[in-house]
């Protein structure tokens, strides 16, 4: 009911960005109630309540689009409209879920091997000196202070 009332003032507002938030935010929560309802079933009047809750997230769904809604790939992916994407309702309004694509193979589709990564042969000298003191002699040099410019003297003409 807060989440009603508090969409009817922002739909005062004249941004069409506020009501479009509201109005997709408030069909996530009744997806979400949909989804709880399902799980429980306790609840009275079960049957009554989801197909209340769906109708509703339906409607503020058609709303946000209606608003300027325009991410369909979110829609179809987000987690809080899971329990109203199975709806028909749901493929009306936006129509299909995107095909995914297809996975990527191994090897590239003409059948040629991959290329090889190159290897570093061993016992092959790099030209660099990677012992225990060669690292010990950079750490030094590198721990030392820096030397401080030689200050340059004016001449006097």
């Amino acid at each position: 009911k807060y989440a009603e009332d508090s969409q009817k003032k922002a739909t005062s507002s004249n941004s069409s960005s506020v009501r479009r938030m509201y109005a997709y935010n408030l069909a996530c929560v009744y997806s979400r109630a949909v989804e709880m309802i399902n799980k429980d079933k306790t609840v009275a009047d079960r049957n009554t309540r989801i197909a209340s809750c769906r109708k509703k997230a339906l409607a503020q769904l058609e709303l946000a689009v209606k608003y300027g809604w325009r991410d369909k790939a979110w829609l179809n992916k987000d987690p809080d409209l899971k329990a109203v994407r199975v709806f028909p309702e749901f493929k009306k309004i936006f129509g299909p879920a995107p095909a995914k694509p297809a996975a990527k193979t191994a090897t590239p589709p003409d059948d040629t091997p991959a290329p090889k990564p190159a290897v570093k042969k061993a016992g092959k000298k790099t030209g660099k000196k990677t012992g225990k003191k060669a690292v010990e002699k950079a750490v030094k040099k590198a721990a030392r202070p820096k030397a401080a410019p030689k200050a340059i003297k004016r001449q006097r003409g």
